[in-house]
């Protein structure tokens, strides 16, 4: 796996949401070729579990719940005392979809929606994150943040998670300008 034209052997990553799925995913490929990983999820899956039990050298799990910067920072913190040093990539790719909790429709938060606390805003967070771990340290890096073709087309039943993922496309064009 390379990044652009960044290779990630002997590299360190941060993963949000790799304890499953496709975030799950990025995080294998990563140490199938060569980095070293911190799993920042709220709980792991079974095969997330078998996965850090198999590569216990090169793959941490930090309890994160993205919604908290603290939180986040200690992926930071976690890479360094596990690995020795900061992150060289940081993938924000933790998300929801449009939870009965959360809906648009069924609106039952009174103050804010826990979609865009994860969607949106852990991406931003995690990124300030890392770029000001990488300034600190004179160190190039990586910052990759998930979208989904939600994010260029709208969907009538999930307007919320359609809207989260546009904000994400658009802060992605942040970095690329």
């Amino acid at each position: 796996m390379v990044v652009g034209a960044f290779p990630l052997s002997g590299k360190i990553a941060v993963v949000t949401g790799a304890g499953s799925g496709i975030n799950l995913a990025f995080a294998k490929q990563a140490v199938e070729q060569g980095a070293r990983v911190v799993v920042a999820d709220l709980t792991l899956t079974d095969d997330a579990k078998a996965f850090a039990a198999a590569h216990e050298k090169s793959v941490v799990f930090a309890k994160t719940d993205v919604t908290k910067r603290a939180d986040l920072e200690n992926t930071v913190a976690v890479a360094q005392s596990t690995f020795g040093d900061v992150p060289d990539v940081y993938i924000a790719g933790a998300g929801v979809f449009e939870p009965d909790w959360s809906s648009f429709w069924d609106d039952t938060e009174d103050d804010g929606y826990k979609q865009v606390e994860v969607n949106v805003n852990h991406p931003m967070k995690l990124s300030r994150i890392a770029i000001r771990s990488l300034v600190r340290r004179k160190k190039p890096g990586v910052i990759l943040v998930v979208a989904s073709l939600a994010g260029y087309q709208g969907a009538f039943a999930s307007p919320l998670y359609c809207a989260t993922k546009h904000a994400v496309v658009g802060f992605a064009c942040f970095f690329v300008r």
